[in-house]
């Protein structure tokens, strides 16, 4: 069984009451065509669909859901409805110490809320990191547009697209040989950048299922880019504005760089991530902090780390296997903590295993 869980509350205060009820009948519609059982419940309400708690509360979040999968047995997805002021991301400490590698205090995270009647407390390191039931979070926009919001709502149940195909691989050019190994040589079409960026002809064009990038990301800048070391400064690579239906309706992308999934008061017009989401993307997977690759001298060509073994593991997951969204990262997860931080935990390791969230329903298929 698929569960929407939102906040009556917030979501009345961003869209009104009309706003409200536009929303709770695009939820109907979903729970009507969903191909799997599917509920919603709004967590700020003391009866009939509610859990009954103070949403703004991350911990307290945390134990509802824990509490909804305990008491209705054969939860098997959730889909947390609204951005970080509908239903805010957990906030957890930064493992990474050191500020001069990552800027980052706190680590926003879904983790928390998928953990299942039998995973560890969220207080135990390891039921963080691997915790069983897959999550997907529908996020809106700052500021709120309700049409936009109801379209994303309806596309919960957006059939797979069967002229897509062929995965289409961006990277900085300082990463240049990673794709073969994240990808497994499947790229269709592999761009380097600088010298490539959305903005090229090609790019409207493109009709890929999987989408890969790995560029460079900033919370305080809408774009991702690439940075020029011929030149020393950075290079746009993906601007908001090129993203459109066209190469994205339907397809699945994953973001390697950091800040890929960060949503904090943005909007369609200044989030790669809120963009791909507005033109019909079916799933996106990306860091919602600093994020980090295969690091040290030729590490890569021995072997993934961090922020690249979640990419293949995930994309190959999807891709090869065709696993739902949600299971493909749940067992992405695992894969990396069991591959990656038992052959040395390292804070690096422990913050891609908690930061990499997917928006988008995590029971659709390809």
């Amino acid at each position: 069984m698929l569960v929407v869980v939102s906040n009556a509350r917030a979501l009345r205060r961003r869209y009104g009451a009309d706003g409200l009820t536009a929303i709770r009948t695009a939820l109907d519609r979903f729970t009507d065509r969903s191909r799997l059982p599917a509920r919603v419940r709004f967590v700020d309400q003391s009866k009939g669909e509610s859990l009954g708690v103070d949403p703004s509360s991350g911990m307290a979040l945390r134990v509802a859901l824990r509490s909804l999968v305990r008491a209705e047995p054969g939860v098997s997805g959730l889909v947390l409805l609204g951005g970080d002021d509908v239903l805010p991301f957990y906030r957890l400490p930064n493992p990474v110490a050191d500020r001069t590698a990552d800027p980052d205090p706190e680590v926003l995270s879904d983790n928390p809320y998928g953990l299942g009647p039998n995973d560890a407390l969220a207080d135990e390191v390891d039921g963080l990191l691997r915790p069983s039931i897959p999550v997907g979070r529908l996020p809106d926009a700052d500021p709120p547009r309700l049409e936009a919001f109801l379209e994303k709502i309806d596309g919960l149940s957006q059939a797979a697209s069967h002229d897509r195909s062929g995965t289409f691989a961006a990277v900085d050019e300082a990463w240049q040989e990673v794709p073969a190994r994240v990808l497994g040589g499947t790229a269709s079409t592999l761009r380097v950048s600088p010298g490539w960026h959305t903005g090229d002809a090609e790019w409207s064009g493109l009709r890929p299922q999987l989408s890969y990038f790995n560029l460079h990301g900033f919370d305080d800048r809408p774009g991702w880019f690439a940075y020029d070391a011929r030149r020393s400064r950075w290079t746009i690579a993906v601007r908001p504005g090129d993203i459109s239906r066209t190469e994205s309706c339907g397809s699945v992308v994953f973001a390697e760089n950091c800040y890929g999934a960060f949503i904090g008061r943005r909007s369609a017009g200044n989030s790669v991530a809120l963009a791909f989401l507005a033109a019909g993307a079916r799933a996106f997977v990306g860091a919602t902090g600093t994020a980090f690759s295969s690091i040290g001298p030729g590490l890569e060509a021995v072997l993934l780390r961090n922020a690249d073994l979640m990419a293949k593991e995930f994309l190959g997951n999807v891709g090869r296997r065709r696993m739902a969204f949600g299971a493909a990262l749940v067992e992405a997860r695992r894969a990396f903590v069991d591959r990656s931080l038992s052959i040395g935990r390292t804070t690096f390791g422990l913050k891609t295993a908690l930061q990499f969230v997917l928006y988008g329903n995590p029971m659709a298929v390809l």
